[in-house]
């Protein structure tokens, strides 16, 4: 298990990619109940506090999730130049002496 997660983080940057994706849906998600929790004031359905609530953890929650993808991918970004793998393969030698 220990191998898979190394290997899953050292070679790519797509688990940051998700938490950003997250973020996003959780933020429509953060849209739509914030809609429903508004609605339900409208109609004095709702419970006293739960509104702002709701909300704010949401919406604040969701920011943050962006926030921390877009600042790993910056961080990946940096991690692979910093790797100093080169940006091709070589195959073989000709015409060079190994001297």
């Amino acid at each position: 298990m220990e191998l898979a997660i190394t290997a899953l983080t050292s070679f790519t940057g797509f688990p940051l990619r998700i938490i950003t994706f997250l973020g996003i849906l959780t933020l429509i998600l953060g849209f739509g109940v914030a809609t429903d929790a508004l609605w339900s004031v409208a109609q004095n359905q709702a419970v006293s506090g739960y509104t702002t609530i709701i909300i704010c953890l949401l919406l604040i929650g969701s920011f943050v999730m962006i926030s921390l993808g877009i600042i790993g991918e910056y961080i990946a970004k940096i991690y692979d130049e910093v790797k100093g793998r080169p940006h091709y393969l070589i195959r073989g030698s000709v015409g060079i002496d190994d001297d």
